[in-house]
């Protein structure tokens, strides 16, 4: 089998498949089963997947080319930034009215619109007064108008202080 897990699914869904196609007649008493099978391999209908996936959805449709930032390992009082890009996989323009941090360490700045198809960002910067020694894990809701990805991640470590 291959490494993909896809395939590996859509190979027993298509064999599990097979064997009922050819075991039903004989448990239900049909002696004359015409039995018909789609010709689709497993890299037809994973490339059916694939072009369903990449099809725009119907309305606003926000999603976030890599919603969890880890910013690894700093020093206490050093500042965070990170920018997130947005993309609208929508039909309709995606709305931001606000972004808020769990935390509430955060100051934000963000596209307020994006348009079908475009591309938008949201940056974070947590100041260096807010960082302190440990482990520092925050979500970041955004209010939209649209679905998807409305949760992004920031995580990291401060070091211990001297």
């Amino acid at each position: 089998m291959s490494s993909n897990p896809y395939r590996t699914l859509l190979a027993v869904v298509v064999l599990s498949a097979s064997v009922l196609a050819v075991v039903k007649p004989l448990w239900t008493g049909n002696e004359n089963p015409q039995l018909r099978a789609d010709a689709a391999s497993a890299d037809e209908v994973l490339a059916q997947i694939a072009a369903s996936q990449a099809r725009k959805k119907e309305g606003p449709w926000i999603h976030a080319q890599a919603p969890v930032f880890d910013w690894g390992t700093v020093e206490p009082g050093t500042a965070i930034r990170h920018t997130f890009r947005l993309e609208n996989r929508g039909t309709e323009p995606v709305k931001i009215a606000k972004a808020r941090s769990s935390c509430g360490c955060g100051a934000f700045d963000f596209s307020r619109e994006i348009p079908p198809g475009g591309e938008g960002y949201l940056s974070i910067l947590i100041p260096g007064d807010k960082v302190h020694e440990g482990k520092l894990r925050a979500s970041i809701t955004l209010k939209t108008n649209a679905r998807g990805d409305d949760v992004l991640v920031v995580t990291g470590r401060v070091a211990k202080d001297q």
